[in-house]
């Protein structure tokens, strides 16, 4: 049932994309590359995400003064913007399986416990999601909250295991749940896998993604005549800090004030780290804005916003929803209707 109603959404998705630009998309979401796979999805789901939110949509609009095309035009009373979806491949392509690995973890069920993960040993592909939840929970289910919260009060150590799932092996530690907090919805993961330090080529790939979306309406062209967002997902994790050196850095952002200002034509970028097709209703993608655009944009809801007031400090404005409630989708989703 997971994959059906992951395969499910996505199909109704397909269905409400314009007819006339679905044969270059259709090809793309098939393809088991996932430089090409990838980059499709998120287009497709930037497009879902703004009509879901009630933007009336233009695929591939035409500019004045330009022959460039943005990915979309979208518009809601007196709002529109361009928007432009773009993949950052960081990090290490068989990240993503860390990430499918965390999913998979996070969807194992205790009331009584969370765990503190690591990966000892990365195998060459994924391991199958039964593999990993169910020998979790079966081990979870052998351990006693109570009597665990004792021996750790006691000074004794967590219990520890080990458990392969395919060529993986994961390491975990158990963490009991205070009595008052059993039962609560949570992700089961407490303490994520430590991975290799990748801040300045992370920071490095993604600048140049937005030099790319940046440079493609040049100073030759006609200046823009609404805000730009560029909406971007990427293949591995991308830290807060390198976010915001990657826009705000002092040395080498991409948006700066001043007599020689630069980035001014983007207005915003609309981030959401690592997303796919089952963590959909995970999160909602986060809003960075620019203070300096050229066409600043002033609505942000219902995104959380970050900005600065002087290039130092970030300024941040809460979520108004959830993804769940704006896909209209059970916070469990896929694992329940």
């Amino acid at each position: 049932m997971f994959w059906d109603r992951v395969r499910s959404h996505l199909e109704s998705s397909y269905a409400a994309f314009p007819d006339e630009h679905k044969l270059g998309l259709v090809a793309r979401l098939r393809d088991d590359d996932e430089r090409q796979h990838l980059p499709a999805w998120w287009e497709l789901y930037t497009f879902t995400l703004f009509d879901q939110l009630g933007y009336r949509i233009k695929v591939h609009p035409e500019l004045p003064g330009s022959t460039k095309n943005p990915d979309f035009l979208v518009t809601k009373g007196r709002l529109s913007m361009y928007v432009e979806a773009a993949v950052v491949f960081n990090g290490h392509q068989d990240s993503d399986a860390w990430n499918w690995v965390c999913d998979c973890v996070n969807d194992a069920k205790n009331p009584d416990f969370m765990v503190d993960l690591e990966i000892p040993t990365q195998g060459e592909q994924r391991p199958a999601k039964a593999k990993i939840v169910d020998a979790l929970e079966k081990w979870l289910a052998t351990l006693d909250p109570d009597q665990v919260l004792a021996d750790r009060d006691a000074g004794r150590p967590l219990p520890r295991t080990q458990i392969p799932a395919g060529d993986w092996v994961l390491d975990y530690t158990a963490a009991p749940v205070l009595p008052n907090r059993r039962g609560l919805p949570r992700r089961l993961i407490a303490i994520y896998p430590t991975r290799p330090a990748t801040f300045s080529r992370d920071v490095d790939r993604l600048r140049k993604t937005l030099n790319k979306k940046g440079a493609k309406y040049n100073k030759r062209d006609e200046p823009l005549d609404r805000p730009l967002i560029t909406a971007i997902t990427s293949w591995s994790s991308i830290d807060e800090p390198e976010v915001r050196e990657t826009l705000f850095g002092h040395k080498d952002g991409y948006w700066r004030p001043g007599s020689d200002p630069r980035g001014t034509r983007m207005s915003a970028v609309l981030f959401g780290e690592t997303m796919r097709a089952w963590s959909l209703t995970d999160r909602l993608p986060e809003l960075w804005l620019n203070p300096w655009a050229t066409n600043p944009l002033h609505q942000t809801e219902p995104f959380a916003a970050v900005t600065t007031d002087d290039g130092v400090n970030l300024v941040r404005t809460p979520a108004s929803m959830t993804a769940a409630e704006l896909f209209d989708l059970s916070p469990q989703w896929p694992n329940s209707d």
